[in-house]
Order: structure tokens, then sequence, then C-alpha cells
């Protein structure tokens, strides 16, 4: 089940009031503090652009081009719960105004199947306004008490959305385990750290996940990934090897992924790479494997792919 289904927002169509001036300036310091939580429109991991390029679909043969496709899917299904999270206040008026500070809530909340709950949150800047920090806490109450879920804090570059920050996600005070930790930055193209640590919503779970994905100026992207694939089915064991892949692709979809093979039944006393190729359709141009002949090779990379040189996983906490 993908991610971005297991929850969703309900508000209240009445909300607390405000007092004091309600200027144009008030309003502009409410955007100002919304502006340093991220946005669902920028934390996104996508392949291509469909309005632009045809979706790339990958042959049988090319397993690291679904692997990546699958990896893609699943970052960004994290991604859109993540930010629905903070995306939740954009229609919202804060409830309390300080300097500072912006307080929003309770307003009705919805998580998984239970009771809707109740959602505060706290967002705060510093005197110099160039790092803010927010926390969102829950009750089943509207009066309390409050428990802490999610936290993170956001610094400024040239603009207030075009920082750098953290967060995280204590699913554990909301009945899970686990933590959702996304990293990113902002300031010139997008780079984002997604990190799932034995995260359990409800029955679903543990997941337990590392991306880090940066886009390129010209539309492509680069994606680090953790993956499962069992190389030797034949054996009947069901031990799956360990795949550290790095792929990096072009704007029209033409890629290379290069990846580091481990563990499982195949792996367990020396280490192997796979190299694939592919075209903007996702038709295998080159295949290559150390040691040769794990798997048939197919034409030079060195040639046949729209990056010539090798490039490792090296952005990702060991998994």
């Amino acid at each position: 089940m993908g991610a971005a289904v297991l929850m969703g927002v309900s508000l209240g169509a009445s909300l607390l009031g405000c007092g004091g001036d309600l200027s144009n300036q008030i309003f502009l310091e409410d955007s100002e503090f919304l502006a340093a939580l991220p946005s669902r429109e920028v934390f996104q991991v996508e392949y291509v652009e469909s309005s632009t390029t045809a979706e790339v679909e990958a042959e049988d043969d090319v397993l690291l081009l679904q692997t990546t496709l699958g990896a893609i899917n699943s970052a960004d299904d994290w991604l859109e719960l993540t930010a629905s999270i903070t995306d939740a206040l954009r229609d919202l008026v804060p409830a309390v105004r300080e300097s500072n500070y912006r307080e929003w809530g309770p307003y009705d909340y919805e998580f998984l199947d239970s009771p809707p709950i109740y959602l505060k949150v706290e967002v705060t800047r510093s005197l110099n306004g160039a790092s803010y920090t927010y926390n969102y806490r829950y009750s089943t109450s509207a009066s309390g008490p409050w428990i802490r879920f999610f936290v993170g804090r956001h610094f400024i570059g040239e603009t207030i959305e075009a920082g750098d920050g953290s967060m995280e996600w204590q699913l554990g005070a909301m009945g899970g385990d686990g933590t959702v930790t996304v990293d990113y930055d902002l300031r010139d193209e997008m780079k984002l750290l997604v990190t799932l640590d034995d995260a359990t919503f409800g029955s679903d779970g543990p997941f337990r996940a590392r991306w880090y994905f940066q886009r390129q100026p010209d539309g492509g992207g680069d994606l680090e990934y953790y993956a499962w694939t069992d190389f030797n089915p034949s054996e009947g064991t069901e031990q799956e090897e360990l795949m550290a892949v790095r792929t990096r692709w072009l704007a029209d979809g033409a890629g290379r992924a290069d990846a580091m093979l481990t563990d499982g039944d195949l792996f367990e006393d020396y280490d192997a790479a796979l190299v694939q190729c592919w075209s903007d359709t996702g038709a295998l141009t080159a295949q290559l494997t150390d040691p040769e002949n794990l798997v048939p090779t197919v034409g030079d990379p060195e040639i046949d792919c729209p990056f010539r040189d090798a490039a490792a996983v090296e952005h990702l906490p060991e998994y």
C-alpha cells in the first residue's frame, strides 16, 4: 500500500478567531512563517516530467530501471505523506500571533482509521529571522494534554522557501513505531535525504529505507537507494541480495545505474558490481558485471551509456 493513502487531514470549517490588527503586514508575516514549512509543491521525487517527456517504462531485462522507478514511487509516497502535515496549515489562520511566534489550532485531524484527534502547531523564528523551528502536537481532546510527534528546523537561503533543514516524524508518539526523517536542501537544485527507521503505521510496517535524490539543472535526476533482490531464486533459499544503487538519468529518460551487490546466498563471500544503461524508451543499451558473466554482457558502458563514468552511493546512511 502506498504511504500516501495512509493519512488524511480534516480541517474544521470554523477555526479559532484571531484578535488584533489583521493588516496586510500581519498576513505577510503569516506567509513568512508558512514559507518555512516545506510544501508538496517542492517535495517531489520524479523520474521525468510527464508534461514534457513520455513516461519511461522498464523492459523486462532492465532490472535496475525497474527498481529505480519503484524506489522513486516509494520515496515520493513518503514525501507526499510528510508534506500533507506541513501543508495542512496553509489555508488556516493562526490562533496566536507574536513577533517571532505563531500558533495554529487546535483543529481536527484524521490519522489512519482512528477517531479524529486535535492538532496544535507552533512555529518560532530567530530574532534575525534566519531560522525557524516548528513542532506539531496532538491530543484526543481540544484541551490537551498535548503530545509532540513532528518537529523540524528550517534555515532560510536567498528566500525563506529556498533554504535547507530537516524534519522528523516520531511515529511512536502516535501509536506506531520508528521515525521518518527528511533532510532537505532547496538552495540550488533540490536535494533530499529520506530515511525510514522501522517506521510502522498500525499493522503496516515496519518500513526501513534510505533514499537520496538530487534534481539536475537539465531536468534529469540522481538517485541513491537500497533494494533487495533474489539473484539466485533457483536455489530455493529465498535469501535476497542487497543492492546499493546509484542511478542517474537525463531529462529525456535515458539513464545509467551502478549497483553494488552484497549478502544473500550468492554474495556471502564476495561483492559484485552490476552496470545497466537504457535508452529514453527504457530499452537496455549496455550491461556489465564484475566479476564478469554473472549476467550476459550487452554493449559497452563507455560507448552506449548516457553517463560514461561509474558512480557509487555516497550520501546514504548504512542500511
